[in-house]
């Protein structure tokens, strides 16, 4: 399995690709909190 990640979902072309041996991922979508909710 070949994992693709990019910078946003705007950008068409991926940043790097990860090969996956024996797992499995699920899609998290995340939105960016203010900046005192930072660690």
């Amino acid at each position: 399995n070949i994992l693709f990640y990019y910078e946003s979902e705007a950008f068409t072309r991926p940043n790097g690709v990860i090969l996956l041996e024996g797992c499995y991922c699920d899609r998290l979508i995340t939105t960016r909190g203010k900046e005192s909710e930072k660690q």
